[in-house]
């Protein structure tokens, strides 16, 4: 591998590091403080004693989508050599995935809107309020789990990438194209 490739390596590496560290505190840690399965009381509970802790694992994934951004072209400047359409493809779905979860935030930012005591909503009952907040969140589950097919496809061209590039260990490739199958399969 020449040194431009091998610092191109290094920068996608950098880049997987940052979506991880991104991602685990928003999806991992935040959602684990704040989603209460089965009691949306609870849940709107969390939310309003921590706005503050919840707008920032907002924060947190926004970063992460757009790291990903990043890394898949990196990526592309590393694999686009060995065959550019599957290279491409591979960046269709991230960008794909990352344009489906970004508007799937919003869902998150509306429950922020909502539960915010100085809005035009303040007239809602505490059932009615809870009962949109549980709405926000069921559609925010079913846009991430939109955002899967795409995370899932994408693993399919970066796995041929890899089996066929000759510098990155076959095995690899064959393992990113196995986790795109059980993406699938959870996807369906």
């Amino acid at each position: 591998m020449m040194n431009a490739d091998k610092k191109t390596a290094r920068i996608s590496g950098l880049w997987y590091l940052a979506i991880a560290i991104f991602y685990s505190f928003s999806m991992i840690y935040v959602d684990s403080v704040f989603l209460v399965s089965g009691n949306i009381e609870a849940t709107v509970n969390n939310i309003q004693s921590s706005p503050i802790l919840f707008k920032l694992g907002f924060v947190s994934c926004l970063a992460g989508h757009i790291c990903f951004l990043f890394l898949v072209n990196a990526l592309y400047k590393l694999l686009h050599s060995i065959n550019r359409d599957w290279a491409r493809l591979m960046v269709i779905f991230v960008v794909a995935g990352v344009s489906v979860a970004l508007l799937n935030r919003l869902n998150q930012a509306a429950v922020l809107l909502l539960l915010d005591s100085g809005n035009s909503l303040s007239t809602l009952t505490t059932i009615q309020l809870h009962a949109m907040v549980l709405f926000l969140l069921e559609v925010h589950h079913q846009g991430e789990m939109m955002a899967v097919l795409f995370w899932g496809l994408w693993l399919l061209p970066l796995g041929l990438l890899i089996f066929k590039s000759g510098f990155i260990p076959r095995i690899i490739g064959i393992l990113l194209i196995c986790a795109c199958v059980c993406y699938l399969i959870d996807f369906f």
